[in-house]
């Protein structure tokens, strides 16, 4: 099994042993409970042979420890755990804002992601200049993680439309637009 992963690409998981009497070969994903700290283990898939192969169309859900157990008459025995990193694009951001506020108000502005690895995430609001329709950006704050919290002491001319985008080595996905009306 490589160790990293894009999502969407199948790997083959191989799990190999010698015993005799033939072992049952069962691969496992191994979760971690961190309020309790007890590790459940998913039976994913069981063979009563020496040799197990399996194919996996890599989701980000997939990501975690795995280990294969080996068990016949004689007793079992683990593998290595080994770790399977998933990378994959930011799902759309949430964009969350107060919509309507008085001038000299203080607003937190809120932006969050999924995404592995962690996300650029740019707050930006966009302008649109009548003469010419084109919009332009204004890339306002930008933070390497996944939650981005920004504080606004608003004027009017902080009014208009947001989004918020973010970006990783696998893609990039905007947020929906909220708009801003100040009073």
């Amino acid at each position: 099994m490589r160790s990293e992963v894009t999502e969407g690409q199948t790997i083959t998981v191989t799990c190999t042993v010698e015993s005799f009497p033939q072992s049952t070969l069962t691969l496992m994903r191994i979760n971690t409970n961190p309020q309790s700290l007890k590790i459940t283990e998913n039976n994913l898939y069981s063979r009563p042979i020496n040799s197990l192969y399996h194919k996996i169309n890599v989701t980000s859900a997939d990501a975690g420890w795995y280990v294969c157990r080996a068990q016949n008459s004689e007793g079992s025995k683990d593998s290595k755990q080994k770790k399977l990193v998933v990378k994959y694009p930011p799902t759309e951001p949430i964009l969350s804002m107060s919509s309507e506020v008085t001038e000299g108000q203080t607003i937190t502005v809120s932006c969050t992601v999924e995404s592995f690895p962690q996300s650029n995430l740019t707050l930006m609001r966009i302008n649109t200049n009548p003469q010419s329709l084109k919009i332009t950006e204004n890339n306002l704050y930008s933070r390497p993680i996944n939650s981005l919290y920004h504080k606004i002491n608003v004027t009017s001319a902080d009014a208009g439309l947001y989004v918020c985008r973010a970006q990783n080595s696998e893609g990039s996905k905007d947020s929906k637009q909220k708009k801003l009306v100040v009073k």
